[in-house]
């Protein structure tokens, strides 16, 4: 899967030219902007996500495709955007229309379109809403609404906020289940109607929401509506549970339920609702007042309190700028100083503006809480007090950019529990917590130390910068997990920890990199669950456990030991390197799986550990080559269901060939070998540089009679099978005392072949190689030009 990446400056810079330039499972990175009339369908499962901000898509007209910005037809993510403007001509326009499979929306924003999101119908469907404002949205004829979902699958809606809805619902579902969750529903200044339809019925949850009916404007009475256009799904049932219900009109039904189902309503809160439920319902531990709260007693998302201008520091002079109590946004002028002191994570966005700003602490402590930090000021100072912390804010898709800010008596930056951006500074040191959330960290010219805890960290992607950057565990057992790394840090320590683990996320195409990376004190690196690309170190000796999936590992100098228990560690494949490599097993039974093996590690040890097996993959012509590997409490090396070739160890092997038409190589110094499964008129043993004496089968069948027998004088029959003498090692065939010319192949030492040259001078053995998944010898004729010889096609040479 691919990253694309989309905005100015980069390859491309509208999301609909990513879009077409995408592939199934895709993720497209748009940075922060606004993009007029980019209007996409997105036909294969993709992730979309904002970065620096949101991506603003803004519709100006009446939209081509007449349905939305963005139609949905396959398993889709959305994160960090903003739609705004969608509109048809016949007014049902959305920010995104879903047609199938899974809609994931996260942290997004739609405002001032005629549905905020559009759904059609897919049984087998499902749409999760997280985190994300709808406001202003609506057409003004009762039939465009907040959110509009028909009949899918299921329905999540949680931590989000719906307002100003203009004549129809915030949210109206016949989803089959619907879960309303976290949420708050107000009408504000818009003529919303209700807060939440389900006209059809189905299950449905609503709990911890906050439901707020307008003054005046508020077109309906009742807030929530249950099976009101009757056809109501099987299994139809209403939870209503923990919520509180605020009302500002006259004669007011907080629940209408108009279905047979007995709706559940407890432990809820109405303020001023004239009638709690009308239609079956059983209540329980409501509490019911007569009286409205106070307007701060009310939890809306925004609340927000904004100095005032001028003396409030946005008046254009050097300002002194001291935080409230609350989050804030806080502007400033010219040369402005903020100050802040206190231990509560209050979380306010700076914008120092023009000049030279600073951020200074006022006591020991303090907590300077910031919230989409865009390096808006030049300096955060502790002032020279003990214990001062920047804290991140817990927003979706945080940013705390520090590149363009020095941060001075700073202890340690802690990021939020989300999935943050975290930028490092080009000006100074920082010691960087990330926090939970899988994050994004981008080191930059200064040092940047990042600290790991506990094992709830996330899974975190490192890019590394021109300062030095590690990671350091703070406790025994810390777990440090890592999405697509590629040498982000320059050391990695566990700091004389115990059980510190780097875990790989399970990402589709993993990688973890640590070519470049000094690490310590870990005791072991854990690949995730799907296909990675795992890269040893050349700077420290590394112990990994590659995980299931098909892996790529490579070995670096340094030495690389490789853990394998169990049945289910997919089909690896390896590459040596400079340093010792090799696999060991942790228990009885283990497989190891191998795809297109050719010496790729220095050793195979079963670690004295009962019935280990090597599994070739089910790889079309599978290669499993031990001739430069040291395999020790071996079981067995099986082959795939294909035609594999297998070539042992210098040891005494078992072999399996599996289906398929398979080749066993026997050349040189082999061992006591065994082929259990020799099919016939299917396999084959392929004889390579045998003893003296034994260059074809004449040279076995001694009595001439066509079969392998007793009566040869290289060959026994034991126990129902054929053992045969290659003076150089013994090979055993189970079940087979008919072995003839057409069960072997001889080949004999090949001519070396040089850029088209054929010489008959003497080769020399030198080595092994692998191209394109065959195994080569490779031969030195003199002159330093070495050669690639072995079955080749006829007239094809490599040099």
């Amino acid at each position: 899967m691919s990253e694309i990446w989309v905005g100015r400056g980069e390859s491309f810079e509208t999301l609909h030219e990513g879009i077409d330039a995408s592939s199934p499972g895709d993720t497209i990175f748009i940075r922060a902007g606004v993009y007029e009339n980019d209007v996409s369908t997105i036909y294969h499962d993709l992730t979309i996500i904002g970065v620096g901000g949101k991506a603003h898509l803004v519709s100006t007209g009446k939209i081509d495709n007449g349905k939305a910005i963005l139609v949905s037809r396959a398993d889709v993510t959305i994160e960090n955007l903003e739609f705004s403007g969608a509109s048809v001509p016949d007014h049902n326009g959305a920010g995104v229309r879903y047609e199938r499979g899974s809609l994931i929306v996260r942290n997004s924003y739609f405002h001032d379109n005629e549905n905020g999101i559009l759904a059609a119908s897919d049984p087998d469907g499902e749409i999760r809403i997280e985190g994300s404002e709808f406001a202003g949205n609506g057409y003004g004829d009762g039939r465009a609404h907040g959110l509009y979902v028909n009949r899918v699958g299921a329905l999540f809606v949680s931590d989000s906020y719906f307002h100003d809805t203009d004549t129809g619902h915030h949210i109206k579902s016949r989803a089959f289940e619907t879960h309303v969750t976290d949420s708050t529903l107000d009408d504000g200044d818009g003529t919303s109607s209700y807060s939440i339809d389900l006209p059809n019925g189905g299950h449905a949850v609503i709990e911890g929401n906050t439901l707020i009916q307008g003054a005046s404007k508020s077109l309906n009475k009742t807030l929530i509506a249950f099976g009101a256009e009757g056809k109501l799904h099987p299994d139809t049932s209403l939870t209503v549970d923990d919520n509180m219900f605020v009302n500002y009109r006259p004669g007011s039904i907080g629940i209408a339920n108009r279905s047979d189902a007995t709706a559940v309503i407890v432990d809820n809160t109405f303020y001023n609702v004239s009638e709690i439920a009308t239609g079956p319902a059983k209540q329980t531990g409501n509490v019911v007042s007569d009286h409205l709260p106070a307007g701060d007693d009310i939890p809306r998302p925004g609340d927000e309190d904004t100095p005032p201008a001028g003396g409030g520091g946005d008046g254009g002079a050097d300002d002194t700028i001291a935080g409230g109590d609350g989050s804030e946004t806080v502007p400033g002028g010219d040369d402005d100083l903020f100050e802040v002191s206190g231990t509560e994570s209050e979380f306010d966005h700076y914008d120092g503006g023009s000049g030279f700003d600073r951020i200074v602490a006022g006591a020991d402590g303090t907590v300077i809480g910031l919230s989409q930090f865009e390096s808006g000021v030049e300096v955060i100072d502790g002032g020279g007090f003990a214990d001062v912390v920047v804290q991140g804010a817990p927003d979706w898709y945080g940013l705390l950019d520090f590149s363009g800010t020095t941060l001075t008596d700073i202890a340690q930056v802690d990021g939020g529990i989300r999935n943050d951006t975290i930028i490092g500074s080009d000006s100074g040191d920082l010691v960087v917590d990330p926090g939970t959330g899988d994050d994004l960290i981008r080191a930059g010219a200064g040092d940047l130390t990042l600290l790991y805890s506990g094992a709830g960290n996330g899974f975190d992607r490192v890019e590394n910068g021109a300062g030095h950057s590690m990671i350091v565990a703070e406790s025994d057992g810390t777990v440090i997990g890592l999405s697509h790394f590629a040498n982000g840090v320059d050391a990695i320590d566990g700091a004389g920890h115990e059980n510190v683990v780097i875990q790989g996320a399970n990402d589709w195409y993993g990688l973890l990199d640590f070519g470049e990376t000094t690490v310590a004190d870990v005791s072991l690196i854990e690949g995730g669950m799907r296909d990675d690309t795992i890269v040893g170190s050349d700077l420290s000796d590394l112990v990994v456990d590659p995980g299931a999936g098909d892996d790529l590992i490579r070995a670096g100098e340094s030495d690389l030991t490789l853990l394998y228990s169990g049945r289910d560690g997919g089909f690896d494949r390896f590459e040596n390197g400079a340093g010792r490599s090799m696999i060991v097993a942790q228990d009885d039974g283990t497989v190891i799986g191998l795809s297109r093996f050719a010496d790729g590690v220095d050793a195979i040890d079963g670690a004295g550990h009962a019935d280990v097996v090597i599994q070739g993959a089910n790889s079309w012509h599978g290669l499993l080559d031990f001739r430069g590997t040291t395999l020790t409490d071996i079981a067995m090396i099986a082959g795939g269901s294909r035609s594999d070739t297998i070539i042992g160890s210098s040891g005494d092997d078992v072999l399996k060939g599996g289906g398929g038409k398979d080749t066993f190589v026997f050349e040189g110094a082999t061992g006591e070998d065994r082929i259990v499964d020799f099919g016939v008129g299917k396999d084959i043993v392929d004889i390579r540089e045998a003893a003296d004496g034994i260059q074809s089968f004449a040279d076995l069948d001694t009595d001439g009679d066509g079969v392998l027998d007793g009566d040869d004088l290289p060959v026994s029959i034991v126990n129902d099978g054929t053992t045969i003498d290659l003076s150089l090692g013994t090979l055993h065939i189970d079940g087979r005392t008919d072995l003839d010319a057409g069960d072997f192949r001889f080949s004999p030492v090949p001519e070396v072949v040089t850029d088209g040259l054929v010489t008959d001078d003497e080769p020399v053995l030198s080595g092994r190689a692998a191209v394109e998944g065959e195994s080569y010898s490779v031969y030195d004729h003199g002159d330093d030009i070495p050669a690639i010889a072995g079955d080749l096609k006829p007239g094809v040479g490599i040099g």
